[in-house]
């Protein structure tokens, strides 16, 4: 018995993907507590602070101001934490919530990134993270330290199951990484041609064996852009599934933002 042969239809809906500047999943709370001892709890001044988006000069949040007062109590319980059951774990248990504790932030990351980019008022591009091979991890931290300056919002670790498929176009061994995540601004008193910094990390990066996220701005030349990102296998998807061109291709989209 013949099978019918599967077709794409391009002339039915198309629907976009919540764009990664999208605020539709953010849920930012009226007003924000001092996290101590587990829980949000009021400050003992009663004070609370605007957050104010600087792009559009709206209100995000409400956010309470510690006083010595607060900042006594936050240590005496991170003391009192430490001599009591965190204190008496073993490094290993540690770690395993320590682990846990990265990969839920990992987890949310893209949403960490459109908050600060709120609270901040810079636009998300300036977001970014790489991974680099857990063994190369410490010469691109001291590379970072020295060229770039400012330092990384997080440290994740990250190994890809060994039983789990590649994908050919964002190619990682199968062997832990570490996952760097950052967002700021470079400031320098010398003029930098555009992305001059950001070329430093990419370059960095490939150097590593590791490799960058593209959600976020992208300087890389086309011919190291498809030799790091799967670009034969992305051509043949592309002559397959578009052969007309329609839509723009995976550089055009992520480097020159087509």
């Amino acid at each position: 018995m013949a099978t019918p042969e599967n077709k794409l239809a391009f002339d039915g809906g198309w629907a976009y993907d919540p764009a990664p500047e999208s605020t539709d999943h953010i849920q930012i709370k009226s007003r924000y507590g001092l996290f101590i001892n587990g829980d949000f709890v009021k400050p003992e001044s009663g004070k609370y602070f605007d957050s104010i988006n600087p792009a559009n000069e709206e209100k995000l949040s409400r956010v309470a101001d510690a006083s010595k007062a607060d900042v006594d109590k936050a240590v005496a319980a991170a003391r009192a934490a430490y001599r009591g059951p965190w204190g008496r774990m073993k490094p290993a248990e540690r770690g395993k919530y320590i682990y846990r504790i990265a990969r839920i932030m990992q987890e949310r990351a893209r949403e960490f990134s459109v908050i600060e980019s709120l609270d901040g008022g810079k636009p998300i591009r300036e977001s970014r993270d790489v991974d680099v091979p857990l063994a190369r991890a410490a010469e691109f931290l001291e590379f970072f330290a020295r060229e770039i300056g400012i330092w990384p919002a997080w440290l994740c670790p990250l190994v890809p199951q060994s039983d789990a498929g590649r994908f050919t176009l964002y190619p990682m061994r199968r062997e832990p990484y570490v996952n760097f995540g950052f967002w700021d601004v470079k400031r320098t008193r010398e003029a930098h041609p555009r992305g001059h910094f950001n070329r430093l990390v990419e370059r960095k990066v490939a150097e590593l064996g590791g490799i960058k996220s593209l959600y976020s701005e992208s300087f890389f030349p086309e011919a190291e852009f498809h030799a790091a990102y799967g670009g034969e296998a992305y051509a043949a998807l592309k002559r397959k599934y578009d052969p007309g061109g329609a839509f723009p291709a995976l550089y055009e989209k992520c480097v020159l933002k087509a």
